[in-house]
């Protein structure tokens, strides 16, 4: 019989590796969405730019567009929502390796 659950164990432990890896798969694109793209960090640099160009325009009687501010990032509700599942569901999968690993340990 303790044959049999160290198997049963085995086969658990094999799957939940599986599944874990497959749900980080899935939450590494996930964070892709949530994230800001890599150049949305110069928006600061360009728009301090900006205004010191627009500060020497108007010292200099030139005429000046109007230019409005960038808009920040911000993530969909239903990308944070996905997120949090995914996270939620490699959190379980984790500890339910450490609980599948204790008992195999005891059998």
């Amino acid at each position: 019989m303790a044959g049999s659950w160290k198997e049963s164990l085995d086969t658990t432990l094999l799957f939940i590796a599986l599944f874990s890896a497959i749900v980080t798969a899935f939450l590494l694109a996930t964070l892709n969405s949530v994230s800001p793209a890599p150049g949305q960090g110069t928006e600061p640099l360009l728009k301090n730019l900006t205004e010191i160009i627009y500060q020497i325009a108007l010292m200099n009687g030139m005429n000046t567009p109007n230019v409005s501010a960038p808009v920040a990032f911000v993530p969909a509700a239903s990308d944070e929502i996905a997120a949090a599942f995914w996270y939620g569901s490699l959190i379980l999968s984790v500890s339910q390796i450490f609980s599948s690993l204790s008992a195999h340990a005891q059998v």
